[in-house]
């Protein structure tokens, strides 16, 4: 008689250990991925300015934004947009009550005031104004 091929026998406890590993690899790798995407999302500031603003329009081209008081803010962390497009300011520094900059805006035109935290591309929009 030719010789029998004996295959090793699958019992239950070998498929539970089996599946217990791929279980937690399967975590492990949903850890990883959560603590990654975690790492290099954009931050939230949670030190968002409490300032108050105003709007004024100077002429039919240009619209003055002051700070009316409240937290003082960074320069660098402040974005005038008009209708989407952002525009220069002549703040430097801190901008605190009192201090403004005067941008162009055609009548009937959105200017936005936006807050960036620092190292952020989030925007937290502080101010509105239509005119």
């Amino acid at each position: 008689m030719g010789a029998a091929s004996q295959s090793a026998p699958v019992d239950g406890d070998t498929l539970l250990t089996a599946g217990g590993v791929a279980i937690v690899a399967f975590l492990l790798m949903g850890l990883v991925v959560g603590a990654l995407a975690a790492a290099t999302a954009p931050e939230r500031g949670t030190d968002i300015p409490d300032a108050e603003w105003s709007f004024e329009r100077i002429n039919d081209t240009h619209v003055r934004i002051t700070h009316e008081g409240g937290d003082p803010v960074a320069a660098r962390n402040l974005l005038v947009a008009v209708e989407s497009y952002e525009r220069r300011t002549a703040w430097e520094g801190a901008v605190d009550r009192g201090d403004a900059t005067v941008v162009e805006a055609a009548s009937g035109q959105v200017v936005r005031v936006y807050w960036i935290g620092s190292g952020s591309k989030v925007r937290d929009q502080l101010a509105r104004w239509q005119g």
